[in-house]
């Protein structure tokens, strides 16, 4: 009992340390991961059509587009149509179709973003190979 009542102090701040440690390692493993991919739009009447990614890679609706405009990165959602044609997949963007129109651009190229996964996610998946479950 004299113990906790000396030590108390030390004993509460080594606690809130090892709770602010766990709550750290519980940030760093939600950070996402993604995956890029050069990609161009065009824009053919008032239709917006992406090229040079499969459309397996599409697997979820929404995604980011990222151009860079004088060193500034500008990131656009994109919605993914399940139309394929030859011109590409048709995509609506209301937001990157303004921009394209209001500078007179027909094709662009960018970067888009693709959620891979979380590092929870990869912990895991290693954990499971690693040990026979």
């Amino acid at each position: 009992m004299k113990f906790y009542k000396k030590y108390w102090v030390s004993i509460f701040i080594l606690f809130l340390i090892i709770l602010c440690f766990c709550f750290l390692l519980y940030l760093i493993g939600y950070l996402k991961t993604y995956e890029y991919y050069n990609v161009q739009i065009h824009k053919l009447k008032d239709e917006l059509y992406l090229q040079n990614i499969p459309y397996e890679k599409l697997i979820k609706d929404n995604f980011l587009f990222n151009i860079n405009l004088n060193n500034i990165i500008q990131k656009f959602d994109l919605e993914i149509n399940n139309k394929i044609t030859d011109e590409g997949i048709l995509i609506k963007s209301s937001e990157l179709k303004g921009y394209l129109e209001s500078n007179n651009i027909y094709t662009i190229q960018g970067y888009i973003s693709i959620e891979k996964e979380t590092i929870n996610q990869i912990i895991i998946s290693y954990l499971r190979n690693l040990l026979p479950i």
